[in-house]
């Protein structure tokens, strides 16, 4: 409720677009642009005014990429197969986790060099 109340103040205060018929393409395009991303900022302040988005964000490291997103998924989806299974010492499912764990190792290391 308090996410919609600072929502509709918010979204009031955005003026409403108005297109000429008689510009380019080009300008149209920027001036809908821009109308979205005011209305793309007052949902974000509104969020962050009824404490929906936490205060301190983490912001991800210089050298994160999507490489990294896919192997760490891929890593955390053996480990819960690996952990599931009992943690076995041997087998395939050992021998894919094992092996995601060393391709996401290598991956960090050549980002970081």
């Amino acid at each position: 409720m308090k996410y919609k109340n600072e929502l509709n103040q918010l979204l009031s205060a955005v003026p409403f677009i108005r297109i000429e018929a008689d510009i380019d393409a080009a300008t149209k395009r920027a001036q809908v642009d821009n109308y979205l991303s005011k209305i793309h900022q007052a949902m974000i302040e509104a969020a962050r005014k009824s404490d929906i988005i936490p205060r301190k964000m983490n912001h991800p490291k210089k050298y994160w990429c999507p490489d990294l997103t896919r192997a760490r998924d891929t890593k955390r989806f053996w480990w819960l197969l690996w952990n599931g299974t009992g943690r076995p010492r041997r087998g395939e499912v050992f021998n894919c986790y094992k092996h995601v764990k060393k391709t996401v190792q290598k991956v960090v290391t050549a980002m970081h060099l």
